[in-house]
């Protein structure tokens, strides 16, 4: 399997284009918003002779899905997103002009998945479900063990956390049970900043080592 990180649009989100051998491909949180940056992950598939199947969202934010509706365009592929962040999704073209920012195109293309849902098969990826509410109450991380590859979005930041609207809580209980013990040369790929892998979070991340505290 094969990551590429693009970092797009003001907020310098990350967006990942994941393909296997088959050359199937994934795009995680498509945070493409001008013209320019639509085409640098079109030419990418293209030149590659990538099969996209489909578009996986960690949360609804403005920076993280204003691509959706370019690459459904292009590519027929639907966006998924947890259903407990529908409500989010539906006011993130008005939440993104606080921003100075704009959602182009509909957001008609949304496959809302049960939050209770804990793997997805899409082709050849076996995909694992992390619910990882913080930074939004529907928050996802996907987890593909075959490669050892964590998509984590904005709920963890590398050394720290993101901002979080949610408590620490149920963060925590997840980071204790679902994050901690994946093998430790995971690597985790973050909404914002430089990957890491969880043995050195274990190491530098306080609140990794709170999590284990409160347990």
């Amino acid at each position: 399997m094969v990551i590429k990180r693009f970092v797009f649009n003001k907020i310098e989100e990350n967006s990942y284009l994941v393909w296997n051998d088959s050359h199937e491909a994934l795009i995680i949180d498509p945070g493409c918003q001008s013209a320019a940056e639509v085409e640098s992950v079109c030419t990418e598939i293209d030149s590659l002779g990538l099969k996209p199947l489909a578009i996986l969202i960690t949360h609804p934010h403005f920076d993280h899905i204003s691509g959706i509706a370019p690459l459904w365009k292009k590519y027929g592929i639907k966006a998924i997103v947890n259903s407990e962040d529908r409500s989010l999704l539906m006011s993130s073209k008005e939440l993104a002009k606080v921003y100075n920012a704009s959602i182009e195109g509909s957001l008609e293309s949304i496959s809302f998945i049960d939050g209770s849902k804990e793997s997805l098969q899409i082709g050849g990826f076996d995909i694992r479900l992390i619910h990882i509410a913080g930074h939004t109450k529907g928050s996802i991380a996907y987890y593909i063990p075959s490669q050892k590859a964590l998509f984590s979005g904005d709920t963890l930041r590398k050394g720290t956390l993101g901002f979080l609207e949610t408590g620490y809580k149920d963060l925590f209980k997840c980071i204790r049970e679902q994050i901690i013990p994946l093998p430790e040369d995971t690597a985790i790929y973050f909404g914002h900043g430089e990957e890491s892998t969880v043995g050195a979070e274990k190491l530098e991340n306080k609140f990794f080592k709170r999590s284990l505290a409160d347990g």
